[in-house]
């Protein structure tokens, strides 16, 4: 079973002047939950304040629902793959069992000080390792791997 991490509730500041919640808030949901598992591997405040971190380098979001005021949300995480290096997660975003949105992301360790990729300390990747290893036991969800698609150019 993935991580559950958060729960999360639709606010009104969410929401546009036609009611509807706006995209960097399905977004939101899956930072939530990233920001509440990377300090169980070891990557808290103080590991960043010594200049390392993951950045999302690559994000894509998938809707199947859309998200109303007052809406009760679950975020689970998935870890679909990871290195020494790099962090692939699929955040499901469940509203009373239905799956309102699937954010796939993939994460880079960086060292801040010279603003490129290194490996994660063995302390972080071995935390990080137990929690992949498990995660290599769950089915990969259809969503997984989609992409935007290449539409013909417009004339």
């Amino acid at each position: 079973m993935a991580l559950y991490l958060k729960t999360l509730k639709v606010l009104p500041s969410w929401s546009n002047d036609l009611g509807l919640v706006a995209e960097h808030w399905y977004l939101h949901c899956a930072s939530e939950a990233t920001d509440a598992f990377l300090p169980v591997i070891g990557v808290d405040l103080d590991y960043v304040s010594r200049g390392y971190s993951y950045y999302a380098v690559e994000t894509q979001i998938t809707k199947f629902a859309l998200l109303s005021v007052g809406d009760e949300l679950r975020c689970d995480l998935q870890i679909l793959m990871y290195d020494q290096k790099r962090i692939q997660f699929l955040v499901t975003v469940t509203r009373e069992d239905q799956i309102v949105v699937a954010i796939e992301q993939m994460y880079i360790h960086v060292d801040k000080s010279v603003g490129k990729s290194c490996d994660a300390p063995s302390q972080v990747f071995e935390r990080l390792k137990v929690f992949g290893e498990a995660h290599k036991l769950l089915p990969v969800p259809d969503v997984v791997g989609r992409s935007v698609g290449k539409s013909e150019p417009m004339l």
